[in-house]
């Protein structure tokens, strides 16, 4: 029998990581080219089906050729490795193992019309048939050479009746191969696999077709594209360990710089048991401290915004600290003895970066910037002018009893638009153009407005208005645009005003959201009327998902629900959040949960596991 290769499960040098980011790439590649042929295909558009940047397909792949052959070679190899194993599995009577090449043909994982698509689009386009040749060609030998000697042991016959017979075997698979490209809907696995078989019997003497003897196989699931399971949604030492990993060592948005516009003018944010504020010094440079006095551990400044004038007193006992944080005063100081000597006593700064206006802190850690993250998606953003807009009220917002998680599950998919969203699926397109970069921890979703009369008031008073907004670029005059930064940070962009959004994790299963609204200063007439009129839209999009939310939630803690599957096209960026949580708490991969005491410490070896996997 002819020799068939077992595929390489990856590169040589390549980690399993690596491997696995290189098979989510082709996958992403055979989408792209059924979708749009192979002339069609940019890594960009590659790149936004796997959830990626383009910038990663460069770093796995050396340009788009390189993606192309990897593609090619990968479906080469898949279906020659079913081939093997249906023919070793199916016993040594050379009838039966051409029955079992019959049903490895016919098999859902492998006779995919995206599989098929990309066959033919290489066999078909002029310029791609060299390639197909060179990677095809004597794989494609070494399977007839496979039929033929099984036609020759079957008979009894040398060449040419056996190749004969095996020509018009090929010849028939390959026919229906293309009933499937054509009409995939309409294809009938078990037809074709009936009029293949009728067809040994009619040139195989005394032969019967056996019962299905090809191995069964289970298409494999995909692990990236399935959800994060049930425990991690509602597991109290899972919750702490997502502190200390991903909250407090993430960038969080505390404010607007418009929210703290003169000295002395301060914010405060809260986060797990952490206090922190945002103030203006003299100089008008933006800082960020711990809210907690060096004296006594009692906040020195209270509310959500307010104004210090010159100092920051501790209402407690009286001790005061420059607009810098240094230490200035304390009220009977005679009574420390030694405090000249003692280190700093100044407020405990907190890492701040001031990006297009909005203020982010980080209680811990370190790593990229706030803009190495957004990368790219900082151009989109700053069409926005964000740095010179307003704030348009004072902050909004709810506690929903969802976890953090749930939420954004919620808020990176369009796939609920339909039945979740009736009011918004009148107003705009169900399609989002969806971007997302598991290693920055950032998404980029938009849709567009419709155009023509809807079924609501508000919308169509909102679609009539909006025509003529001048102060954006065409390309976002009518469309919603919302750019994520994990964990906790949405802005969302319609043409009438921007806000940010944020879920603030509280216990396990609870969340509180938060929300401002920024626009023009002095804005129109028309442009405060859109405002109102999204209001009045996004006002029931967000009972509609917290509603949504709550059921979900409900459900993950029911103790019956284990891991979801995500669509491949729409829940894309559902996929790029779990894979960013992954990557910071490995022991969200478990199916179940470790105990509490062993939490952490299994954390810490996958983590230092995978590290030393990328290295």
């Amino acid at each position: 029998m002819a020799a068939i290769e077992q595929p390489l499960t990856k590169t040589r040098g390549e980690t399993r990581i690596q491997a696995a980011r290189r098979q989510e790439l082709i996958e992403a590649a055979i989408s792209v080219i059924a979708d749009e042929g192979l002339s069609h295909l940019t890594l960009s558009k590659v790149a936004g089906q796997a959830g990626l940047t383009a910038a990663m397909v460069n770093f796995h792949f050396k340009g788009k050729a390189d993606l192309l052959l990897a593609t090619l070679s990968h479906i080469s190899t898949e279906f020659r490795k079913r081939v093997l194993e249906s023919v070793e599995t199916a016993g040594q009577d050379p009838r039966t193992r051409l029955e079992a090449i019959i049903e490895a043909n016919f098999q859902p994982d492998i006779a995919d019309p995206k599989k098929a698509a990309v066959w033919y689009a290489f066999w078909g386009e002029s310029q791609a048939r060299e390639e197909y040749q060179a990677i095809c060609g004597a794989h494609d030998q070494s399977y007839r050479d496979l039929v033929v000697s099984l036609f020759e042991s079957a008979l009894g016959e040398a060449a040419p009746v056996a190749e004969a017979l095996a020509e018009g075997l090929i010849g028939l698979l390959d026919g229906q191969w293309q009933t499937l490209l054509g009409d995939p809907a309409g294809f009938d696995r078990s037809k074709a696999n009936t009029l293949a078989r009728a067809y040994l019997k009619s040139v195989l003497p005394d032969h019967e077709p056996t019962a299905s003897i090809a191995p069964s196989v289970t298409p494999s699931v995909d692990e990236s594209a399935r959800t994060l399971p049930a425990w991690t949604y509602a597991d109290a030492a899972f919750f702490r360990l997502e502190a200390d990993e991903i909250h407090l060592r993430n960038w969080q948005l505390a404010c607007h710089t418009s929210e703290i516009p003169a000295p002395g003018d301060y914010t405060t944010f809260d986060l797990l048991g952490r206090r922190a504020f945002v103030i203006r010094d003299r100089k008008g440079a933006i800082r960020a401290f711990h809210n907690v006095c060096r004296h006594r551990a009692h906040a020195v400044v209270g509310g959500q915004r307010g104004t210090c004038k010159g100092v920051i007193t501790c209402p407690y006992h009286g001790w005061s600290y420059g607009l810098d944080g240094s230490l200035r005063g304390v009220p009977d100081k005679k009574t420390f003895p030694g405090i000249e000597e003692t280190e700093d006593l100044g407020l405990l700064p907190i890492d701040v970066e001031v990006f297009l206006g909005f203020v982010f802190i980080r209680f811990s850690g370190d790593g990229p910037t706030v803009a190495e993250r957004f990368g790219r998606l900082a151009e989109e953003l700053a069409a926005y002018d964000p740095e010179n807009l307003v704030s348009l009220g004072g902050m909004e917002g709810y506690e929903v009893a969802a976890d953090w998680k749930t939420l954004w599950d919620n808020y990176l998919e369009n796939y609920h638009f339909k039945t979740g969203h009736p009011g918004l699926s009148d107003l705009t397109e169900l399609d989002y153009a969806m971007t997302g970069d598991s290693d920055r921890g950032t998404a980029h979703l938009w849709h567009a407005i419709k155009e023509g009369a809807t079924r609501r008031w508000s919308n169509r008073a909102y679609q009539s208005l909006l025509p003529g907004v001048e102060h954006l670029p065409q390309p976002y005059s009518r469309t919603w645009r919302y750019i994520a930064l994990f964990p906790g940070v949405a802005i969302d962009l319609f043409p009438e005003h921007i806000d940010y959004f944020q879920f603030i994790p509280v216990a396990p299963g609870r969340t509180r959201v938060r929300w401002l609204n920024f626009g023009i200063a002095n804005a129109s007439r028309k442009l405060r009327a859109l405002r109102y009129l999204n209001g009045r839209i996004n006002t029931q999009v967000q009972a509609e998902d917290e509603a949504l939310c709550r059921s979900v939630q409900q459900g993950l803690e029911s103790g019956v629900y284990g891991r979801g599957h995500l669509s491949a096209e729409k829940e894309v960026l559902v996929r790029t959040f779990h894979r960013w949580i992954a990557a910071q708490t490995p022991v969200a991969n478990l199916d179940s949960p470790p105990s509490a005491d062993e939490m952490a410490r299994i954390n810490r070896e996958l983590r230092k596991r995978d590290t030393e996997a990328c290295a």
